[in-house]
């Protein structure tokens, strides 16, 4: 049974309305992420489960939320991959604690 949503660097499709849902939620980005489409990440933003918590990771971008090498068009990120990638998780356990009851 799913419980919750992650979304790293990216959001719900138009089509996937989770407000009504009982999910746990979470969507975060890098503040330096120049390939996310900011207006349709907002545009979505009623479509996330009530509660979602929103991150900004500050000093990340896009491509370091995976290990695939940079993106065209890609920020700057000004912080490391590996710092970026850690403060992901610990976000992530933050919304597996939830689901949990913790």
């Amino acid at each position: 049974m799913v419980e919750g949503v992650v979304f790293w660097a990216f959001y719900p499709a138009d089509s996937d309305n989770l407000y009504k849902t009982e999910l746990k939620g979470l969507t975060m980005y890098g503040s330096n992420d120049a390939v996310l489409d900011m207006d349709n990440c907002n545009a979505t933003l009623p479509l996330l489960p009530r509660g979602t918590i929103m991150q900004v990771i500050r000093g990340g971008n896009h491509a370091q939320f995976g290990n695939y090498g940079p993106q065209p068009g890609d920020g700057t990120a000004t912080i490391s991959a590996a710092d970026q990638q850690l403060q992901a998780a610990a976000l992530t356990v933050r919304i597996l604690r939830a689901v949990e009851g913790e």
